[in-house]
């Protein structure tokens, strides 16, 4: 596991969860929102959830079906229950975890070079 990229995901995850990642009118106004105490405020800005978004979907789907379940659907679970819900082992899980940051690390790097990421209809990264 990579730590800043496991950060990275952390914030992303909070960001989904938020309901930013989702397109639409907010289901409060703004100044509503601003008035309540929710807990931790999300701190990543929208752009950098996009640039995330984007860097998680060039993942293949075995890869993104990882991600979404570590850090969004079951963030609380222990790895074994993570496992038999993708019918693995545990030590699997963390390897295609491990696989999936190094491609979400490529993909954001690629983003920082300039580079634009091609994701085909499938959501992997198309050869360039």
């Amino acid at each position: 596991m990579i730590p800043y990229i496991n950060e990275q995901l952390e914030l992303w995850a909070a960001w989904c969860r938020g309901g930013r990642a989702r397109l639409g009118y907010p289901r409060q106004a703004a100044f509503v929102r601003a008035g309540e105490a929710r807990g931790q405020a999300v701190t990543l800005p929208d752009s950098r959830g996009l640039e995330i978004e984007h860097a998680v979907q060039t993942l293949d789907a075995g890869l993104r079906e990882v991600v979404t379940l570590f850090y969004i659907r079951m963030r609380s679970c222990p790895g074994e229950q993570i496992a038999q819900a993708m019918g693995c082992s545990r030590d699997t899980v963390y390897a295609r975890l491990h696989r999936a940051h190094l491609g979400v690390m490529e993909a954001l790097n690629d983003q920082a070079a300039g580079i634009p990421l091609a994701v085909e209809s499938n959501g992997r990264k198309a050869a360039a």
